[in-house]
């Protein structure tokens, strides 16, 4: 995504509820006409769009709303598509259980967690799983928390309870303690502040052991 993307999703401004299939239809001004008081719908998929723009795209095996309720149950395969400025898919969560709030914005992913990241060059990037996640349409960034645990591909894995990812920038930040394995590296401290393959971060009370020079290390490499 040029730099701008949650559970997943990581998911951004004014929703569009499209029609196909067995999808629901209408704008957000416009209640759904097909979304009456505890509707079941099947194979269904809520749009969001941000001028136009496609952000993101929640879908699931069935999605039950409610009349007088601003959230829908996501129930079976829940999947949270997340688009950058561009129109590139960024970030993708799933999970079997989950939530969207309307009034808030947000989609959230609570059983079966697991959101993959891509680059800015479209490949994909790392992975994180967690117990519950949760995609901020609005502020354009993922969070996830609980046993929160994130690899990429090019080796390196955090373990942390809660981690932020920024969709504008396309980093990580975990607020908390953190423990971070690279090869026979192991080393903790808190405030990460992570790329999004994890190959270049910084943290502060940094301990632990290691086979890389010092300079690396304070380098964040």
């Amino acid at each position: 995504m040029k730099n701008s993307p949650v559970l997943i999703v990581v998911l951004l401004a004014q929703a569009v509820v499209m029609a196909a299939c067995d999808d629901i239809g209408s704008s957000r001004r416009d209640a759904p006409e097909a979304a009456l008081s505890g509707q079941r719908l099947e194979r269904s998929r809520i749009v969001w769009s941000d001028r136009g723009r496609k952000s993101a795209v929640v879908s699931a095996g069935e999605l039950i709303r409610f009349d007088n309720r601003n959230e829908i149950t996501l129930c079976d395969s829940v999947v949270v598509e997340v688009y950058d400025e561009t129109g590139a898919l960024v970030a993708i969560a799933r999970g079997e259980e989950g939530t969207v709030d309307e009034r808030s914005e947000t989609a959230r992913v609570t059983t079966g967690i697991s959101v993959r990241f891509s680059g800015n060059d479209g490949k994909e990037t790392s992975t994180l799983t967690a117990r519950q996640a949760e995609a901020d349409n609005r502020a354009q960034i993922v969070s996830a928390s609980g046993n929160v645990r994130v690899r990429s591909d090019a080796g390196v894995t955090v373990y942390t309870e809660k981690v932020i990812w920024d969709g504008r920038t396309r980093r990580f930040r975990a607020p908390g303690f953190v423990r971070l394995v690279n090869g026979t590296d192991v080393e903790e401290g808190e405030n990460l502040d992570a790329n999004n393959d994890l190959t270049h971060w910084t943290m502060d009370r940094v301990r632990g052991r290691s086979t890389r020079v010092r300079e690396e290390l304070e380098s964040g490499s």
